[in-house]
Formats: C-alpha cells, sequence, structure tokens
C-alpha cells in the first residue's frame, strides 16, 4: 500500500532501468512490486528472466551505485528505502515521514568513503550532518578523562575509545538535534563508507529524533535503579551508548558459555533463561547433562550482566536467553560503558546488582540439581531393581 501510495510509474522505471537491472533489485523490493515491474518489462525485452539469488556484496554493489548518481529513478528510490528501513536505528527515524518527505530525503543522501586512519570529524568541530555507517566501522573517541578509561586510540593516546559503532548505525544527530559543537571525534580505524545526511535534511527528521531520545531516557531512568539520581542532562549523553534492538519469538540472544560485550534492558516481551547442569548421582555413577529454566521475565529486567563481573575484555554469559513472546524489544549497552563510562558509584551499584542475582540463581541451580539427582539416583535403583 506503502508503494501504492508513493506514485511511483513502473512504465517509466523499467524504461530507467531495463530487465537486466530490475533482476537485480528483485531481492531487495517486494514480490508484488517487483511481479508488476518484471510483467512489464518482459513485454519490451521477450525472453528475459530473473537471475537467482544475488549475493548479499552484490546488494551493496548496487545499493551503493545508487548512492553515487544524483539522478535516481523511482525503482532505484524503493531500493534505498528498503535498504535504510531494514536498519532499525534509521527506520525510527523515518517512520513518520510522508511520502513526499521521504522522496526528497532519499534524493539527498550522499556516499562518501574515509580511509584507515582519517577522522569523519573531531570533538568541538560544528554539526553540519549525520551519518548511517554502510561498510566498515568507527570508533567514538574523547579526550582523556581520568584514570578509569582503559582503551585508547592507537594514532592519538590522548583520545579515549568510548564505544566502537559498526554498518547499520548511525553516529552525529546529537549534535544537530541539539545545535551544538561536536561532543566526540569519530575516526576510522579501517576503510569505511558512510551515507551523510546534510544537516538541512536532518530537520525532518528532529522531530522523530527528539522523541526517540525522550523515549530511551524516560525508560533508563524508570527501569534502571542505579541511573535514577542522574540528572536529564546526563542521561541523554549516556542515552548515546543505548541501542534499540528487536528479537522474534524462539530466538536465543544470549547462550550459556558464550563470550559477549552486552548486557539486556527489556522494554517490552517476554524471555527465559535456562542453564545447562551436570547431574552427577554417586549411587548409580552417572554423569548427565541437563537443561532446565531458571525463570521468565519482562518489561524492566535485565539480562547479560553477569559479563560484569568478568575482568577480561568481553565476559562470559552464564545463562541462556530465549524469547517467549512473539517479539521482545531491548536497549543493549555494551559492558564497556558502564566500567569506563559511569560514575563509579552507579557502576558499582549495577556490578553489585549483577553479582546477587548470579549468587541467588546459583543457590537455586544447587537447590534443583540436588533434587534432580536424588531423582536420577532413585530411577537407577528402581531399574537396577527390575
Amino acid at each position: 500500500n506503502a508503494r501504492k501510495r508513493s506514485g511511483i510509474s513502473s512504465n517509466m522505471s523499467s524504461k530507467l532501468m531495463g530487465t537486466t537491472k530490475i533482476a537485480q533489485f528483485s531481492k531487495l523490493l517486494s514480490p508484488a512490486f517487483m511481479t508488476k515491474m518484471a510483467s512489464e518489462s518482459s513485454e519490451n525485452s521477450p525472453g528475459a528472466a530473473f537471475t537467482p539469488k544475488e549475493s548479499q556484496n552484490t546488494k551493496k554493489q548496487l545499493i551503493e551505485k545508487i548512492l553515487t548518481t544524483k539522478e535516481r529513478s523511482g525503482a532505484e528510490l524503493e531500493v534505498l528505502k528498503a535498504h535504510l528501513t531494514s536498519l532499525r536505528a534509521v527506520n525510527e527515524l523515518l517512520q513518520d515521514l510522508k511520502e513526499h518527505q521521504l522522496r526528497k530525503f532519499l534524493l539527498a543522501l550522499t556516499l562518501k568513503t574515509f580511509s584507515a586512519g582519517t577522522y569523519v570529524f573531531r570533538q568541538g568541530d560544528r554539526s553540519d550532518g549525520f551519518y548511517i555507517i554502510f561498510s566498515g566501522r568507527v570508533q567514538i573517541l574523547e579526550k582523556e578523562t581520568g584514570p578509569r578509561s582503559r582503551i585508547r586510540n592507537e594514532t592519538d593516546p590522548s583520545h579515549q575509545v568510548v564505544n566502537t559503532l559498526i554498518e547499520g548505525m548511525v553516529f552525529g544527530e546529537r549534535g544537530l538535534a541539539k545545535n551544538k559543537l561536536r561532543s566526540a571525534s569519530v575516526y576510522c580505524d579501517i576503510s569505511s563508507k558512510l551515507i551523510k545526511v546534510d544537516k538541512k535534511d536532518f530537520e525532518r527528521l528532529k522531530g522523530n529524533y527528539l522523541k526517540g531520545m525522550r523515549e530511551t531516557t524516560g525508560f533508563m531512568q524508570k527501569t534502571i535503579p542505579a541511573l535514577e539520581d542522574l540528572s536529564h542532562q546526563i542521561l541523554e549523553k549516556f542515552s548515546f551508548h543505548f541501542h534499540h534492538e528487536v528479537f522474534l519469538k524462539r530466538e536465543t540472544i544470549v547462550r550459556q558459555g558464550r563470550r559477549g560485550e552486552y548486557l539486556y534492558f527489556i522494554q517490552s516481551g517476554l524471555v527465559s533463561m535456562s542453564k545447562n547442569s551436570a547431574i552427577t548421582s554417586d549411587f548409580a555413577m552417572s554423569h548427565i547433562k541437563r537443561s532446565h529454566e531458571l525463570s521468565t521475565f519482562g518489561e524492566g529486567s535485565c539480562f547479560g550482566d553477569e559479563i560484569l563481573l568478568d575482568s577480561n575484555t568481553t565476559g562470559r554469559y552464564y545463562y541462556t536467553v530465549t524469547v517467549q513472546s512473539e517479539d521482545l524489544s531491548v536497549y543493549k549497552v555494551h559492558r564497556r560503558f558502564v566500567h569506563e563510562r559511569l560514575p563509579h558509584d552507579v557502576a558499582v551499584r549495577l556490578i553489585g546488582a549483577a553479582a546477587t542475582k548470579v549468587n541467588f540463581r546459583q543457590h537455586q541451580d544447587e537447590g534443583r540439581s540436588r533434587i534432580e539427582a536424588k531423582t536420577v539416583a532413585l530411577e537407577n535403583e528402581i531399574g537396577q531393581s527390575m
């Protein structure tokens, strides 16, 4: 329906793009849209057929080609729209735009290439746009502020790495929304391609961005007791480190024994937490591995925070967490944010809460294991007597 309202002419698109290009875009556009375009194209080019499956690299090459040309057809704008709305961080900014606003936004996008070892912008620069990471990654750098900082930029040791952003993430929007100078530097430690949105084009998205920031800071203050005494200004600054994600039913978010870097706060939905335990029966000399559910919890709960107890660069998850509801909305935050960016007393409270939960669950697990071991022994005893 959205595409019907957009007023894009399939006839015009076919003439502009040709059968081959339509085939290349087939995986990125909706089936209905592609069927219509294919039928019209085949009338002009009998015997034309779609290519089979396009690789991810081919898709990216096609999108890159669109971004490097100023003239973009209706179908090419659909491809850009499909790509950007698949990125959660970007989709939240675009969701309330009307079709003509979205069209102007897509036409204004430009692709910038940065080689490894270069800065996108520096702390204190004027805010002239924000960026979407198309490929590569960037480091968010701030000047050294104290002894708690551990990771420093290799090129400039006077700056600390406060965050690392990867493909699909956005940055630079905060300075635009607040009309302030850049609060941090952004550095490409590897070759990267970034989609730039100029300041004037961001004005169309500003309302969505500010709304999202208010929702994030409100959630942080309501859900995380350790943050409730922080000022709204500090919470806004910290909200940059909280990334929103959605998971689907039966999807496993963290797995016991795996190393990870993020802890999660549930905005809505339900998850189950389980653990594999070895049950030993002295009577039967048996050693059995069983998985049992420890608990089910939802909105306002935190999981994965046990990685804060690990002194290594990445922590190890103690439990497996799986989505039970139709979908799950969470905010995830990097463990480094807790260790290095939060005020010391706030970090101590979060780490202390994680330790308390782990101890409680271990007692739960030990009690359950004893009961299950007795059950296994009794089953073996009955089996031997039969």
